[in-house]
């Protein structure tokens, strides 16, 4: 997650790394050490805060909070974290694979990119230096959720599925 505080005239900018770490998995272990080294040898360490392990409550608060939403997992089966992004007006920067496919339109709801970390810059950057652009994205993922991922519609779109396998049977 991107989080942006408005300084003067300056845009400051935070990193958080949050969730989806199980210490459990040693992959999880490995990989959240390494992040913490190499932003450590970037000298960002101080613009870079991990909190491996958080509420439901908490990451609301901090995507609410938050300018945009990182999401860089490769070919994600489907992937809840944009969508709980998007439910609460904050703009979904992913990797363009996986569920993002899905679930982010490009330009309209979020942004899709490619791996490239150049990319996912250029967007952040974006949205950084233009408030309106970030806010508009924000609404219209927000919108996009209640339409199309709220429990209701979800119910519905599913009994439409069922009845039509029944019927086919």
């Amino acid at each position: 997650m991107l989080s942006m505080h408005k300084e003067s005239d300056l845009c400051k900018t935070r990193l958080l790394v949050a969730g989806g770490y199980d210490s459990r998995l040693v992959e999880n272990v490995e990989h959240i050490s390494e992040l913490s080294r190499e932003a450590k040898r970037l000298s960002h360490r101080k613009s870079v805060t991990f909190l491996p392990s958080i509420s439901s409550n908490r990451k609301r608060k901090i995507l609410m909070e938050s300018l945009c939403l990182l999401y860089t997992p490769m070919e994600e089966h489907f992937g809840i974290v944009p969508l709980e992004a998007m439910s609460v007006g904050t703009p979904v920067i992913a990797v363009d694979s996986g569920g993002p496919k899905e679930t982010v339109e490009n330009e309209e709801t979020g942004f899709l990119c490619s791996s490239s970390s150049k990319e996912f810059a250029e967007v952040m950057y974006r949205l950084c230096n233009d408030p309106k652009l970030a806010s508009s994205i924000g609404s219209s993922g927000q919108y996009h959720v209640c339409r199309n991922f709220d429990r209701t519609e979800f119910g519905v779109k599913l009994s439409k599925i069922v009845e039509g396998v029944l019927k086919s049977s």
